[in-house]
C-alpha cells in the first residue's frame, strides 16, 4: 500500500499496521512477532516514531506499551497518504476492471544434458589451460635459476686430503681432517680404512 511513499519494509510493515489499527495499544515483541520482524529494528522505527510524536510511550510494569496519537499531525498526513493509495485501486475495482495478472518469470532450465556436457567440457578445458600455464611459469623459473647459478663466480674449491699416516700407532686408518682455507667442512678418508 506505501511502496511508493516508504522504501524501508519495517517501516512500511510499522505504518501499515498503524493505519490498520489506530486505536489499539502493542508492545515490542508482540509487535514483532505478529509482524514476522525482527525485534531490534523494530526497536529503532518505534522510538524515532515516539520522537516525532506520533506514538506515545506508556510505561507499564516492566512493559512499554505505545499508543496511536490520532491527533498528531504526523498520523494525520500517514492517514490521509493512506487514504490516496487505497482510492485508485478501489475505484478500479468498483469500475469492473480486473486486477492485473502476475505471471511468473520462467528461469531457463540448466539441467539439460547438453549443458551439463558444455559445462563439464569447459571444466576440463579449463583445467588443462591451468596445467599448461602451471607447467610454462614452473619452467621459466627453472632456466631462469638455472642461468642464474651458471653466471655467478664459482667458488673456491674446498680440498680434503686423507691425514699422514702417523708413526707413533696412535691413528690408525682415516680420520676427520679440517684443510684451511676452505669452507671449514669436514670429510671422511678412504672409504677402505677402518678404525
Amino acid at each position: 500500500m506505501l511502496e511508493a511513499f516508504v522504501s524501508s519494509r519495517i517501516r512500511r510493515a510499522l505504518f501499515e499496521h498503524i493505519l490498520a489499527h489506530p486505536a489499539e495499544r502493542f508492545y515490542l515483541r508482540g509487535l514483532a512477532k505478529q509482524l514476522g520482524l525482527s525485534v531490534s529494528p523494530l526497536r529503532r522505527e518505534l522510538k524515532r516514531l515516539e520522537h516525532s510524536g506520533m506514538l506515545k510511550g506508556v510505561q507499564e510494569g516492566n512493559m512499554l506499551f505505545y499508543l496511536v496519537d490520532q491527533a498528531s499531525s504526523d498520523f494525520l498526513q500517514l492517514k490521509q497518504v493512506g487514504q490516496q493509495t487505497e482510492a485508485p485501486s478501489e475505484a478500479r475495482l468498483e469500475a469492473g476492471s480486473a486486477p492485473p495478472v502476475l505471471i511468473p518469470i520462467r528461469r531457463p532450465v540448466l539441467r539439460s544434458p547438453a549443458l551439463i556436457g558444455a559445462a563439464g567440457a569447459g571444466l576440463a578445458l579449463l583445467l588443462i589451460m591451468a596445467g599448461l600455464l602451471y607447467v610454462t611459469v614452473t619452467q621459466q623459473r627453472l632456466a631462469s635459476q638455472a642461468s642464474r647459478a651458471l653466471a655467478t663466480r664459482r667458488a673456491e674449491v674446498t680440498v680434503v686430503v686423507p691425514p699422514t699416516p702417523s708413526s707413533s700407532g696412535a691413528m690408525r686408518g682415516s680420520r676427520w681432517q679440517i684443510v684451511p682455507g676452505g669452507f671449514g667442512g669436514f670429510s671422511s678418508g678412504a672409504s677402505d680404512a677402518s678404525y
